[in-house]
């Protein structure tokens, strides 16, 4: 009965692999993540192949994410690269919280909120390898709305956002904090009503004296019954 032999050839092969630094790679079901030579033996049925594997390892890039925060709740982040490499850049990819993904260089994320405040990451692909950029975190400064209660005495006035305001109601105004934003701050004016002063008593009998029972006051009263 005939038979077909097959020779392996013990000749070792060599393997040359790229890295990018703080990445593991496997190879032949090893994992490699320094730089240096080794010598990978795998095996074909009952023979043994040695590959001669040269590990470069390129360093992290220079780039750094920038960006506008911190962010006005309803603003837009606007993203972009510091000391972004200027040659053999293939694309990029930003991710971030509530979903965010991006193939742009520069992507804005628009009406952020609480939602979208947290980290920011960006891959560069570059020369064959993605290397990764140190992440940022977005911090996002809610809207705020105050409520104040506010009573003055009757017949007074006071201010509030440059008016001068004297009537019960309430009053709302939109202020600038310290970090740009717009703070919302709604006044409830109370002027303290003048006092009742009903008659003591009335004398009906038409002679002109305390013919009629008064209240003192009441015209600044003018829903009562």
């Amino acid at each position: 009965i005939p038979v077909t032999v097959g020779i392996i050839p013990n000749a070792s092969v060599d393997t040359t692999i790229r890295i990018v630094e703080g990445d593991v790679v496997k190879f032949k079901n090893v994992e490699f993540s320094r730089a240096g030579e080794y010598k990978v033996p795998v095996k074909y049925g009952q023979c043994t192949k040695i590959f001669n594997v040269k590990v470069i390892e390129e360093p992290l890039l220079p780039a750094y994410i920038e960006q506008n925060g911190p962010i006005c709740e309803g603003d837009s982040l606007i993203l972009s690269i510091g000391d972004a490499p200027t040659s053999g850049v293939k694309g990029y990819i930003w991710n971030g919280p509530n979903g965010f993904y991006s193939t742009l260089e520069c992507p804005v994320v628009s009406k952020m909120n609480h939602n979208k405040a947290g980290k920011y990451s960006l891959k560069i692909k570059k020369d064959g390898l993605v290397y990764p950029v140190a992440p940022v975190n977005v911090t996002v400064i809610p809207k705020i709305k105050e409520t104040v209660t506010k009573r003055i005495p009757f017949g007074e006035s006071t201010e509030f956002a440059g008016k001068t305001i004297s009537q019960r109601g309430v009053y709302t105004a939109t202020f600038e904090s310290s970090y740009g934003c717009d703070s919302v701050v709604e006044l409830h004016l109370i002027p303290d009503m003048p006092k009742l002063e009903p008659s003591d008593f009335f004398t009906p009998n038409g002679d002109g004296e305390n013919d009629v029972w008064c209240i003192k006051n009441i015209e600044y009263y003018p829903d009562a019954i």
